[in-house]
């Protein structure tokens, strides 16, 4: 097990996101600094205190790498990472086929290496503790779970794909078919996603200026209701079943029991999680995760491509 003074990061991110990074490592204890891409940052636009990631790679103190996925090479980087002897976090999923993400995990596998991929949200307490309760029964059969998150038009792709990853991490398992339509949806700019998964639990996920920053799990028994604030997440529990409009179940708010979970940001919960990992916990359900999550990337960009139409997900070996 390793000692948290002993792993130092390098974060390499687009300008703004590195500090947030770079924050969560260092109250953690980490010791975290700023590489750059020398082939892609100007020279006046480096932060002060960076060093090159080819540096990086070659200095012995440093054993952890933090890539953000929007990067352009930020696949090559994660391999050269790996091959270098260090563990790689990625923030985000990068877009690419997914043998390339089978081979970072095998490059990762056979040098006893980590790498992990994905958003602060899936990792975070309060994901984690909902798919405890679903998977105890208390909320009974989940029937629908209502997804809705506030952002601009063009941010929009980024938190779709954080949402559906954490529904795969509460359920335990993917979505069969998806579909997205993007521009005017309800209110305004925006994205509708409708997924239906094997155990007849549907959802969606929207997008836009005017959405509730929630996810609402309603249960046969019992409705969970995840209240993403900007720095907080907040979870609560309601002894009430769901109600039916139409064919969709309804939600409202009554009187409900908080759920004590800590008190993580999503860029902290992200950094905890790959740092466990460094520390020897479980990474045997990290590929298969992954792999789903890509499969569903790909089946919402088809969908959008296609004007909206249902587009049938990949299948996985079990999550």
């Amino acid at each position: 097990m390793k000692n948290l003074r002993e792993i130092r990061m390098a974060i390499l991110a687009e300008r703004g996101t590195e500090t947030l990074l770079k924050d969560s490592f260092q109250q953690l204890g980490a010791f975290p600094l700023i590489a750059y891409d020398s082939a892609l940052m100007e020279e006046e636009a480096i932060p002060e205190g960076a060093i090159p990631f080819e540096r990086a790679l070659q200095r012995d103190d440093i054993t952890g790498i933090a890539i953000e996925a929007s990067l352009e090479s930020s696949i090559e980087m994660a391999k050269q990472a790996l091959l270098s002897g260090k563990d790689v976090v990625m923030l985000g999923f990068p877009t690419f086929e997914k043998q390339r993400l089978e081979e970072l995990f095998e490059i990762a596998e056979g040098s006893e290496k980590v790498i992990l991929a994905g958003f602060g949200l899936e990792y975070h307490p309060a994901i984690e503790k909902l798919n405890e309760i679903v998977k105890s029964g208390e909320l009974g059969r989940v029937l629908y779970i209502y997804c809705d998150r506030a952002a601009s038009f063009l941010s929009q792709s980024l938190f779709r794909e954080e949402i559906a990853a954490s529904l795969i991490r509460v359920l335990g398992e993917s979505p069969e078919e998806v579909s997205t339509m993007e521009g005017p949806v309800v209110a305004g700019p925006g994205s509708m996603t409708f997924l239906k998964f094997p155990q007849q639990t549907r959802a969606h996920i929207f997008i836009g200026r005017s959405a509730e920053n929630r996810i609402v799990v309603c249960g046969e028994k019992k409705a969970a209701f995840l209240g993403l604030g900007e720095k907080v997440v907040d979870l609560t529990l309601y002894n009430q079943p769901a109600a039916h409009d139409e064919k969709v179940p309804t939600f409202e708010r009554a009187e409900g029991i908080p759920v004590t979970i800590p008190r993580l940001d999503s860029g902290l919960a992200l950094a905890k999680a790959f740092l466990d990992r460094c520390n020897g916990s479980s990474v045997s359900e990290d590929l298969q995760k992954s792999i789903a999550v890509a499969n569903v990337l790909d089946a919402i960009e088809a969908s959008v491509r296609a004007n909206g139409l249902p587009k049938l997900v990949k299948e996985v070996a079990s999550i």
